[in-house]
């Protein structure tokens, strides 16, 4: 039996072995900078390694120091309403006939209202007829897959 260097024909590399004697010093994570001892002192480092940025972000985009600049920025919202809540208007149109306009309107209304208080409609047999036959269409379906796998096995 052939060993494994002449199979090869180079022996492999050799990991050197583990310093397992002396052990690491330890590692001061506040010192490095990767763990800060409030808030405050994360803020002051993040402002010292981002000021540049900050300062230059300040510069170009519209960030406001006090409330009364705030309010030299915008200008009011000029918004317009218009409401309908009178009887149509119809030019040249007799009293009568805006009145009558506006007791047809209350008629529908009140139709709709009445409509919608009577709650749904009994089932009619053209509902029951399309719920037997989706029934019996998805009984066929599945007996024609449990039939189909059957036959696979």
């Amino acid at each position: 039996m052939a060993s494994i260097e002449e199979v090869w024909g180079t022996p492999f590399i050799t990991k050197p072995p583990l310093n397992r004697g002396a052990p690491e010093p330890k590692r001061d994570p506040v010192k490095e900078g990767r763990v800060f001892r409030s808030p405050q002192e994360r803020t002051n480092a993040s402002m010292f390694t981002h000021g540049k940025a900050i300062d230059d972000l300040s510069r170009t985009l519209p960030i406001v120091q006090s409330d009364e600049e705030a309010r030299k920025n915008y200008r009011p919202e000029k918004t317009r309403v218009q409401e309908h809540f009178g009887a149509p208007e119809f030019p040249y149109a007799p009293p009568s006939f805006t009145g009558g306009a506006n007791d047809d309107k209350l008629n529908r209304i009140l139709h709709m209202i009445e409509q919608n208080r009577t709650g749904y409609e009994p089932a009619s047999t053209h509902d029951m007829l399309l719920y037997v036959f989706t029934g019996v269409f998805f009984l066929f379906a599945m007996d024609s897959f449990v039939s189909l796998g059957k036959r696979m096995r």
